[in-house]
C-alpha cells in the first residue's frame, strides 16, 4: 500500500512538473523576443530565466521519472536534477548583473514600454498559473520545492518589471530597468545557492 502511494505521488509530481515546463517555456519564448525588440533587460533577463526553468522543470519532470525506477541507481536522480536548478538558479543572476552593470555604465538604450508593460502583465498571469498547478505537488519533494523556487523568482521578476514599465512609461526613469534587474537577480540567486547546498547535502547521504 506504501508503495502504491509512493508510486501515485511520483507520477502525479512528474505529471505537474511537466504542465509546468509547457507552460513556461512557450511563454519564455514570447518574452526573450518581445524582449530584444523592446530593449528591455528586465524583461529579457525575465524570459531567459523562465527558459532556464523550463529547462529545469523539464530536467525535474525527467529526474522523478527515473527515481519511481525500483533501480537503485536512479535515486539520486532527483538530488542531481536539483542541484542543477540550484545551478541555474545562480548562473543566470549572475549574467544578468553583468549586463545590468554594462547598461548602467555605458548607457541605456530607449525602451518600449508599453510593449513590456503588456507581455510582463501577461507573464505575471502565467506564473501565477504554474505557481497553482505546482502547488498541487508533493511539498517533500525538493524538485517540486526548487521547481516553486524559480516560479516565485518569475512572479517577482514579472511585478517588477511592471513596476519598471510604468516608470519608464510616465518619468522616463530608464535606470530603473538595470536596477531592477539587479534586485531581483540577488533574491534569484539566494534562493539557488539555498537549493544547491540542500541538493549536495542529498547527494553526501
Amino acid at each position: 500500500m506504501g508503495e502504491n502511494c509512493h508510486h501515485h505521488h511520483h507520477t502525479e509530481n512528474k505529471k505537474i512538473l511537466f504542465t509546468a515546463f509547457l507552460l513556461t517555456t512557450t511563454f519564455a519564448a514570447l518574452e526573450v523576443l518581445y524582449g530584444i525588440t523592446s530593449h528591455s533587460l528586465s524583461l529579457l533577463s525575465e524570459g531567459a530565466h523562465m527558459a532556464s526553468d523550463g529547462i529545469s522543470l523539464l530536467i525535474a519532470s525527467l529526474a522523478v521519472t527515473l527515481a519511481s525506477s525500483s533501480s537503485k541507481r536512479y535515486k539520486k536522480a532527483e538530488p542531481i536534477a536539483a542541484l542543477l536548478n540550484g545551478l541555474g538558479l545562480i548562473v543566470v543572476p549572475i549574467l544578468v548583473v553583468y549586463e545590468a552593470i554594462k547598461r548602467l555604465v555605458g548607457g541605456t538604450q530607449e525602451i518600449l514600454s508599453k510593449e513590456m508593460f503588456i507581455v510582463a502583465l501577461i507573464g505575471l498571469v502565467i506564473n501565477i498559473v504554474v505557481a497553482f498547478v505546482l502547488s498541487k505537488g508533493g511539498k517533500d519533494n525538493v524538485n517540486v520545492r526548487a521547481a516553486m523556487l524559480h516560479i516565485i523568482a518569475d512572479l517577482l521578476s514579472s511585478v517588477s518589471t511592471i513596476v519598471v514599465s510604468l516608470l519608464v512609461m510616465y518619468f522616463n526613469f530608464v535606470f530603473a530597468d538595470a536596477i531592477a534587474s539587479m534586485i531581483i537577480s540577488v533574491v534569484i540567486f539566494t534562493g539557488g545557492w539555498e537549493i544547491t547546498k540542500e541538493s549536495i547535502g542529498m547527494l553526501k547521504r
